[in-house]
C-alpha cells in the first residue's frame, strides 16, 4: 500500500532534517514519551516534541511563532489521526468500537455539522475546514439507521450534495492511523468513480479497494494478470450508463428503468444490445459480478 503523507507529517519531517533530531506531535497526551524528548512546544490541544535536541533561543523564538497556527484544532485532524492521539476533550468522550465518517461538501458544512448534533448528539464532530467534517461515530445496529439513511436525510435536509466516506470499524484508539489510511483511499476511488450518490463506505467498497490497490502498485497483482487477458468492454456511453444504473438498482428492471426514466421494454432492449456486444448477460448475477470487475479494472486503468 502506497503511503500518503499529510501536509503536516511531511512539515515534521522538514523540521526533522533541519534540526537533525526526531520530532513528534502528541495530540495532547505526550505521556509515557516526554522522557525521551526532553524539548518540547505547546500547540494548543497538543505538543510537538524533540528528541536528543536543545533547542536553541532563536529555534525555539522561530517554531514558537510559525509553528501554532499551522496546528491549529481545525487543521491537525490528520496529525491526531497519524499519530493515533486525539485531543483530550474529544478522547474522553470516544465510544468504541467507531467508525471515523469524512463529510465534504463544496457548500460549507456547517448545515451538516448542526444536523448531525441534532440527529446524533452523542458523536464526536472535528471540523477540519469549511467543507470538511470529521464524525466519530459509535458502531451501531445497521439495521437501525444505515449511512445510506442517514445520508438521505442529510442531503434532503441541509440541501447539498454530499459526499461521504466511512473507514473499517476501529476498536482502540490506536487503530485511528488504519481509519484515517481507509478514508484517504476511499476519497481517491471517489475522484475515479465519481458515483452517485457519493456514499463510499469501507466493507461495500472492497471490490474497488482492490482494484484501487492492485493496479496502483507497479506489478499490478494476479488482479491485473487475469482482467488484462479479457476483452475489453467496448460500449458506447449510453448503454455503459445504462449497464451502470441497471448495477446499482440490484439488477431490477423496474427500478432502473424507472429510474432512467425509459420504459421497460427500451431497457430490455438495451441490456440485450449489451450482452450481443460484450457477451456478458448481466442480468445474470455473477455474469454481472464479472462485467462490474472488468468495468472498474479499465476505470482504474485509464484512471491510475
Amino acid at each position: 500500500m502506497i503511503k500518503v503523507m499529510s501536509l503536516h507529517e511531511q512539515l515534521i519531517r522538514k523540521i526533522e532534517a533541519i534540526l537533525g533530531t526526531k520530532v513528534v506531535f502528541a495530540g495532547g497526551d505526550e505521556q509515557g514519551i516526554s522522557g525521551e524528548y526532553p524539548e518540547s512546544i505547546r500547540l494548543g490541544e497538543g505538543v510537538l516534541l524533540f528528541k536528543d535536541k536543545a533547542l536553541t533561543p532563536r529555534e525555539r523564538a522561530l517554531l514558537e511563532a510559525l509553528m501554532p497556527p499551522l496546528f491549529e484544532e481545525d487543521l491537525s485532524l490528520e496529525v491526531f489521526f497519524s499519530g493515533g492521539r486525539l485531543p483530550g476533550k474529544i478522547r474522553q468522550s470516544l465510544e468504541f468500537p467507531l467508525k471515523i465518517w469524512w463529510l465534504e461538501s463544496e457548500e460549507g458544512i456547517e448545515d451538516a455539522m448542526a444536523f448531525f448534533r441534532t440527529m446524533f448528539p452523542e458523536d464526536s464532530l472535528l471540523k477540519k475546514d469549511s467543507r470538511t467534517l470529521v464524525v466519530l461515530k459509535a458502531v451501531q445496529d445497521p439495521q437501525e439507521y444505515s449511512v445510506t439513511d442517514i445520508h438521505s436525510d442529510l442531503e434532503a435536509t441541509v440541501f447539498e450534495d454530499i459526499a461521504v466516506f466511512v473507514s473499517q470499524p476501529l476498536t482502540s484508539q490506536e487503530e485511528m492511523p488504519a481509519g484515517l489510511e481507509v478514508i484517504r483511499s476511499l476519497r481517491a476511488i471517489h475522484g475515479i468513480l465519481n458515483r452517485t450518490p457519493k456514499i463510499y463506505e469501507f466493507d461495500k467498497m472492497l471490490l474497488s479497494g482492490i482494484f484501487h490497490h492492485s493496479l496502483g502498485s507497479e506489478e499490478g497483482g494476479s488482479v491485473k494478470k487475469v482482467l488484462s487477458l479479457a476483452p475489453p468492454l467496448s460500449l458506447e456511453e449510453e448503454l455503459m450508463h445504462t449497464a451502470r444504473e441497471f448495477l446499482f438498482c440490484n439488477l431490477n428492471v423496474t427500478d432502473t428503468a424507472n429510474k432512467l426514466f425509459i420504459h421497460r421494454n427500451t431497457l430490455i432492449y438495451r441490456l440485450g444490445r449489451i450482452k450481443s456486444l460484450t457477451g456478458y448477460d448481466i442480468r445474470n448475477f455473477l455474469e454481472a459480478v464479472n462485467f462490474y470487475s472488468l468495468s472498474l479494472y479499465q476505470e482504474f486503468k485509464q484512471n491510475p
